[in-house]
């Protein structure tokens, strides 16, 4: 049974509820560092639109993390570019925070990636992630969104995945549309852990509008 924001989701017509993997332990969450509302102000500012900016987060070596610093395609902290037409989305990825010496994560070993993502809706794909099945409808107040189970990287993920969604192979992932955006977050690793997760992470999110 797989529960988020306190509602249980049922799985789609003609399909069946994919198995988690039963796991132990809790990943803990801490208030968001200040810091971080201030990157989401200025992430909505270059994006033009609202951006899901948690107020529960994962921590490294016990502290609270934000948008790391940008790396590759990204603009600024937390805004990358996707797309053939490059175009810019909401990119937030908490990677290598803490965890419970019996998390289940990339490859079965503790290996932590989770990641908090948006895009205007003319921009996103049919589904979030390639290959994506959908697991089941879930109430997010005030949102109703959609879990998927992303399938392992592959040869055919690699060549034909287009709009990012390499980056949620292997994941858990919940979507949900608001206002013309796509919006979502997603963990590695089919767990009860990772449902617990993401459970606790979406209910904190806030949307932050360009000029707040």
């Amino acid at each position: 049974m797989l529960v988020i924001g306190g509602c249980v989701a049922s799985p789609a017509e003609g399909q069946s509820t994919p198995q988690f993997v039963r796991t132990t332990g809790t990943v803990s969450l801490l208030a968001a560092p200040m810091s971080l509302s201030g990157q989401c102000a200025a992430a909505a500012a270059l994006v033009h639109f609202a951006v899901p900016c948690p107020k529960m987060v994962p921590s490294r070596d016990g502290v609270a993390m934000g948008c790391p610093s940008p790396v590759g395609a990204q603009l600024a902290p937390c805004v990358g570019l996707e797309g053939a037409i490059p175009y810019r989305v909401f990119f937030l990825n908490f990677a290598g925070f803490d965890v419970p010496q019996s998390y289940n994560g990339v490859g079965g070993r503790p290996i932590r990636d989770l990641l908090v993502e948006a895009r205007p809706l003319s921009d996103s794909p049919r589904l979030p992630c390639f290959g994506g099945v959908r697991a089941g409808q879930v109430l997010i107040s005030p949102w109703r969104g959609t879990v998927f189970v992303c399938p392992k990287d592959s040869v055919a993920i690699q060549r034909e995945a287009r709009h990012g969604q390499g980056s949620t192979t292997g994941h858990i992932l919940i979507e949900w549309k608001d206002n013309g955006i796509d919006y979502m977050a997603s963990a590695y690793g089919h767990t009860t852990t990772n449902i617990r997760l993401l459970e606790k992470l979406v209910a904190s999110i806030t949307l932050v509008q360009p000029g707040s």
